[in-house]
């Protein structure tokens, strides 16, 4: 068999792409000036605003922070509740809600009204009761008194107790 050589010439016209990627370059260090100019323009309300954003995610995390530290101290306060007896942690749920319904209505904070809960309960005084009139009368009597929610609680449940009253 003979050899044969065949030559292939491929030319291409790229003049065309050339002016186009110079164009893009222009373009490009164009945008770049401008932005230079507007940040050099603008620097002092970029700072400005960077500084409030950064102030509004410290207090973001300052009030994250807090709710999570009241949580803990309630749910604190909620674990000395069920520690009263079986009463306490066979209501456990029903208490709890108690709490923050009252932490929520009343000036007290739902860590108090546990508490009040919790002194009551050590006192003898039935969950029933806490919950059908009890926690509320004693969180009365601190807000009449001017007392301690846990000293009011404790005196609440001296009164229920000796006298044989129910918690309405």
């Amino acid at each position: 068999m003979a050899e044969r050589t065949v030559k292939l010439r491929i030319g291409a016209d790229i003049s065309g792409l050339q002016s186009q990627l110079r164009a893009a370059q222009a373009s490009v260090a164009d945008f770049s000036k401008k932005s230079v100019s507007y940040i050099e323009r603008n620097g002092a309300s970029i700072d400005d605003l960077s500084n409030k954003v950064g102030v509004v995610g410290i207090g973001l995390t300052a009030l994250a922070t807090t709710a999570v530290t009241r949580f803990a101290q309630f749910d604190k306060a909620m674990s000395s509740v069920a520690a009263t007896g079986d009463d306490a942690r066979g209501s456990l749920d029903a208490l709890r809600a108690a709490a923050i319904t009252a932490g929520a209505d009343t000036a007290f904070s739902a860590q108090e009204a546990a508490g009040a809960i919790e002194q009551l309960a050590k006192a003898g005084v039935s969950s029933a009761d806490i919950l059908s009139g009890g926690l509320s009368g004693a969180l009365s009597l601190a807000a009449a008194g001017e007392i301690e929610v846990g000293q009011a609680a404790e005196i609440a449940a001296s009164a229920l107790t000796q006298f044989n009253l129910q918690g309405a």
